[in-house]
């Protein structure tokens, strides 16, 4: 009778090790940035007043993938941008995650023209201009 107590034990732990192994329950929250495919802004836009720009890409391949941040630095007359991802823990879908129209408000003072440069995780830029009046 123990003896077959400690194989089933000794069975759930596996299998629950298993299964936590699936979204890496274990594993650091480690952030990455976010391959952006494209993105949504206005051609032109009221230098005194805010506007959105919406983001577009994939976030990971599981539902262990999420969108933490924007990373930005900006200026009158551009913006630097690095979408910001996080790892996260517990049950996760194996759905894979999308951006789909993250907005991002840029504020006022915009010059014109005022860029857009969108950090990838290759180490490239996306870049949009915009147009103040």
């Amino acid at each position: 009778m123990r003896r077959s107590t400690s194989a089933l034990l000794t069975t759930i732990v596996i299998a629950t090790l298993v299964a936590a192994a699936g979204c890496d329950l274990l594993a650091p929250k480690p952030e990455f940035t976010i391959h952006i495919d494209s993105v949504r802004a206005p051609g032109a836009v009221s230098g005194g007043a805010a506007f959105e720009v919406l983001f577009f890409g994939p976030v990971g391949p599981n539902g262990c993938h999420r969108f933490k941040s924007f990373r930005t630095n900006r200026s009158s007359s551009d913006a630097d941008v690095t979408v910001v991802g996080q790892r996260v823990t517990g049950t996760c879908t194996q759905m894979p995650v999308y951006l789909s129209g993250e907005p991002l408000t840029i504020a006022p003072p915009v010059a014109d023209p005022f860029t857009l440069r969108v950090h990838q995780p290759n180490g490239t830029v996306l870049t949009r201009t915009i147009r103040a009046e």
